[in-house]
C-alpha cells in the first residue's frame, strides 16, 4: 500500500469557493484553486480517489499524487491537514 494525497482542483461555490484566497498566492493552494481533501492508503491512484469519496462539480477535477514535492505547497497543506489546531 502507498500513501496517496487526494486533491480537488477547481472552484465551485458549493464546495470550494475562491472567497478567502490570498490576493497574491504563492501556489494554487493559497488561491484555493486546489484543496487537499484526503490522505489515504491505496494500491493506485484510481483506488485512492474511490476511497476518498470526494465530490467534484462542474469545472472541478479530482486527482491523487504520492509525491509530496510534485505540487508546490502540498507539503504545507499536508502539515495543516494533519495538525489543523496549529494553523
Amino acid at each position: 500500500m502507498t500513501t496517496w494525497y487526494v486533491i480537488r482542483r477547481g472552484w465551485n461555490a458549493a464546495n470550494q469557493s475562491s472567497v478567502g484566497g490570498r490576493a497574491n498566492p504563492r501556489d494554487n493552494f493559497e488561491s484555493r484553486y486546489m484543496a487537499l481533501v484526503a490522505i489515504v492508503e491505496a494500491e493506485d491512484e484510481d483506488a485512492a480517489i474511490r476511497q476518498a469519496n470526494v465530490t467534484a462539480y462542474n469545472g472541478q477535477a479530482v486527482f491523487a499524487t504520492r509525491n509530496l514535492r510534485s505540487i508546490a505547497g502540498l507539503t504545507r497543506e499536508v502539515r495543516q491537514f494533519l495538525s489543523p489546531e496549529t494553523v
